[in-house]
């Protein structure tokens, strides 16, 4: 099966995933439907796949390629979600696929976390002028999964200095935030984070909606709210 381009951010994948894995109760690896299990068969085959041609490259040669392949590994992972919220399964079949990968997912999480903690440079974080676009974005990708609350919350502390100096991009920034305080049952400040509910996409709760743009300008992200809502397909069936 080949994987379907991702219509989401991989930010609120993942809290897609969270929401609606959690959502449902535990079932055994047995008491999932036929049509369920034969999905989970093809995406764990691709992702057994990936990882082998991983495997049989050379070493990385320095902590650029390290975060490279690992920030590949979380989207090739993450692919998977996306071809179950696009399945025809029910609501329930798509929570208790998700509840599944969502363990596979966390572990590949965790394994990146602890790399990344290991590879931060001493002052701090992956500088734009220092290390360029990429690895930043990379070492980002892997803190915004990160299932370690206060290991984002401390990077959130390092980098935002950096919002100011342009050194980071503002849109990571701003995800970071609004994803440690969904974590602890704040409301979000940069409508950055979605959730499927009801069967359709939404915003988690946001301090003061009608600010958003304002505060995005603010801190540099030009994204407007509107594309975001477009990107994320708010309203739309999930």
């Amino acid at each position: 099966m080949a994987l379907v381009q991702r219509a989401l951010t991989g930010a609120s994948l993942a809290l897609a995933l969270a929401t609606t894995a959690t959502a449902q109760p535990a079932v055994p690896p047995g008491k999932v439907s036929p049509k369920a299990a034969a999905l989970l068969s093809e995406l764990r085959a691709e992702l057994a796949a990936f990882r082998a041609q991983q495997a049989a490259l050379p070493p990385p040669k320095d902590v650029a390629e390290d975060l490279s392949r690992r920030a590949r590994l979380d989207a090739v992972a993450r692919d998977g979600v996306t071809d179950v919220m696009r399945s025809d399964l029910s609501q329930v079949e798509k929570g208790h696929a998700l509840q599944q990968l969502f363990e596979e997912i966390v572990a590949i999480d965790a394994d990146n976390t602890r790399a990344l903690t290991a590879a931060l440079p001493q002052e701090g974080w992956f500088t734009r002028s220092k290390y360029g676009e990429k690895v930043g974005a990379d070492a980002w990708l892997i803190v915004q999964h990160s299932p370690d609350t206060a290991f984002q919350q401390a990077i959130l502390n390092r980098i935002e200095p950096l919002v100011a100096t342009g050194e980071i991009n503002p849109r990571d920034y701003a995800l970071l935030f609004d994803r440690v305080q969904v974590k602890g049952n704040r409301p979000q400040r940069y409508a950055s984070q979605a959730h499927c509910v009801s069967g359709a996409w939404g915003f988690l709760a946001v301090e003061d909606i009608s600010a958003v743009d304002q505060r995005r300008a603010a801190i540099g992200w030009t994204e407007t709210l509107t594309d975001t809502e477009a990107r994320l397909r708010i309203g739309a069936s999930c």
